[in-house]
């Protein structure tokens, strides 16, 4: 059997970040919400908000060490086997998102929960305050917050102990948690692009994808139209006009060169394409210099 000791945890404050979210996502907007601070929070309560229930349950107590121990005798033997399903569990984790920047290429979400399926009883030994005695209680589920060191940083990863007798009752749950997921991430996406426009931070994270697209397609058409600017390499500057309700996409050049690109038909059409696929704005926009 399986003897986990506990005791009470003490819980950090509840505003910060204390309970691990393991996501990865190469959709840019979820990817900037994922690293805003208070995710992990948010996350937790928006699942649970929809349901779910023990597959993200906050530890109830704080399991400081693990032993294998015989059923019959109570006699210890070691903590090799439940030490090592740890490791590979975390190991496992961290090596996949590490990998997947460059292994998935479509857009995709991946959110990582870590469960070690226990063929056998599981007890919590529970160690009162001050050492006046220990409570013994057979369990079939527990999470518990790792702590190492992976690739010379510091990792915390929830790791959930399940009995294999409570495994097929638990993957309900975890269905559930799969629905939530779909409506959390594609709130967060749907939060970022909202008038997205109006914020530089997020303006900004999408500026070389924007670029990347527009750089080329204006560059000969400005140098084709203004012979002296033969290497005109600029990268346009995005901004709210707040007073007149309209994005400004400013170059550093003359005068007449902005009036030239806002009475240029194909050149809006080729920043209108580009707005809407990368920033999906569809509004309007004109040309300035910045100030």
């Amino acid at each position: 059997m399986w003897a986990l000791l506990a005791r009470d945890t003490v819980l950090k404050d509840p505003n910060t970040d204390y309970w691990p979210l393991h996501a990865w996502s190469n959709e840019p907007g979820i990817n900037y919400q994922l690293a805003r601070p208070g995710k992990p929070k948010s996350y937790h309560e928006g699942v649970r908000a929809a349901g779910v229930a023990a597959a993200v349950a906050d530890p109830e107590v704080d399991v400081f060490a693990f032993q294998e121990m015989n059923k019959s005798s109570g006699a210890p033997r070691n903590d090799k086997a439940i030490f090592a399903a740890m490791t590979s569990l975390v190991k496992a984790q961290a090596y996949e998102l590490s990998s997947l920047p460059g292994r998935k290429k479509t857009k995709a979400v991946y959110q990582f929960n870590l469960i070690s399926v226990v063929g056998a009883d599981m007890y919590r030994l529970m160690f009162a305050p001050n050492g006046s005695g220990i409570s013994t209680t057979k369990i079939d589920s527990e999470q518990y917050i790792a702590r190492y060191i992976v690739s010379k940083r510091e990792s915390f990863s929830r790791i959930r102990f399940i009995t294999s007798k409570a495994f097929r009752s638990a993957l309900d749950d975890y269905g559930k948690l799969h629905s939530a997921n779909v409506k959390w991430f594609g709130g967060q996406q749907t939060a970022f692009y909202e008038d997205i426009i109006k914020d530089h931070d997020r303006i900004r994270s999408l500026s070389k994808a924007f670029n990347a697209q527009i750089k080329h397609k204006v560059k000969w058409r400005v140098e084709a139209q203004f012979k002296n600017l033969k290497n005109f390499d600029e990268e346009p500057f995005l901004s709210w006009n707040s007073k007149r309700n309209v994005l400004e996409v400013s170059y550093w050049v003359d005068e007449e060169v902005v009036q030239w690109l806002n009475e240029s038909k194909d050149i809006q059409g080729v920043i209108e394409a580009a707005l809407k696929g990368v920033y999906r704005y569809s509004g309007p926009f004109e040309f300035d210099v910045p100030f």
